[in-house]
């Protein structure tokens, strides 16, 4: 069969639906998080990068665990530590799952930041969720400064 042929029939088993990225008006153009595509997101520091990078991630795992589909995902980070991934992660999985909002610093402990014993009690009930998701993503980790 040629490839062209090949395609088209695999179009028609619906293998190129996609992933939801979290954005459904967008998946509607980009036809969602497609098979043996890259992403590259760019912009100053402190636009959203990060943020938008990671809503997308967590959106298209959960759509492929929904699907049965197996998901590589290579996520290079050269401005944050795996600690402070984890805990912006455990931030965003908290408000999705409870409506409720504790900060990455307030996780973290930073200044005068810390827990309650029930935003202990969710975070901890939620490490396991987002350690599992992490176990899934091959992260690399290279916190730099890239302008000096």
């Amino acid at each position: 069969m040629s490839e062209l042929k090949l395609r088209i029939e695999e179009g028609l088993e619906g293998k190129y639906v996609g992933l939801s990225n979290g954005f459904n008006r967008l998946n509607n153009f980009i036809f969602g998080v497609q098979r043996k595509c890259k992403t590259l997101i760019g912009g100053n520091s402190g636009t959203g990068k990060t943020t938008l990078c990671d809503y997308m991630i967590s959106n298209a795992i959960q759509d492929a665990d929904r699907k049965g589909i197996k998901l590589d995902v290579f996520y290079y980070s050269y401005e944050i530590d795996k600690v402070t991934k984890q805990c912006n992660w455990l931030s965003s999985i908290i408000y999705n799952k409870y409506g409720i909002t504790i900060p990455p610093e307030t996780i973290k402990g930073l200044g005068q930041n810390r827990l309650s014993q029930s935003e202990l009690e969710i975070v901890n009930k939620e490490i396991p969720f987002m350690e599992e998701m992490f176990s899934r993503i091959n992260f690399y980790f290279k916190p730099e400064n890239p302008t000096g």
